[in-house]
């Protein structure tokens, strides 16, 4: 499971390995793939974007993967940083109304049928 060493400036960053709870896993590598889709302003992400673009533009899927796994490992360090309070999500460049970063992809849902929002809409 990702883990970090720090003290001062020094930062030693554990790998996402086959090990530990594999939905865990699962649900971090697809919340980047997630993230690279609809948080563009996430921090992590705009430091490894020239480097997915160059991997997508060549067609190189395990670059691709490998910045993936490192991103969903820097997810999930950020999280628990917001969750235990020494951050906030708008320090790290999420955007936490999901229909606003919805909508920023030009992909707004409509609302279900006899949904809350459907009943407000109409």
């Amino acid at each position: 499971m990702p883990g970090e060493h720090s003290s001062g400036q020094r930062r030693q960053r554990g790998g996402i390995t086959k090990h530990g709870n594999p939905r865990v896993r699962h649900l971090l590598i697809e919340a980047s793939w997630r993230l690279q889709q609809f948080q563009p302003d996430y921090h992590a992400l705009k430091s490894r974007r020239a480097a997915l673009d160059t991997a997508k533009r060549k067609g190189d899927s395990a670059t691709r993967k490998k910045l993936c796994v490192g991103l969903a490992r820097q997810f999930s360090v950020d999280w628990w940083r917001v969750r235990t309070g020494r951050t906030t999500p708008e320090k790290l460049g999420l955007q936490m109304s999901w229909p606003t970063a919805y909508v920023l992809r030009g992909k707004a849902p409509s609302p279900a049928p006899g949904s809350p929002a459907q009943i407000l809409a109409a």
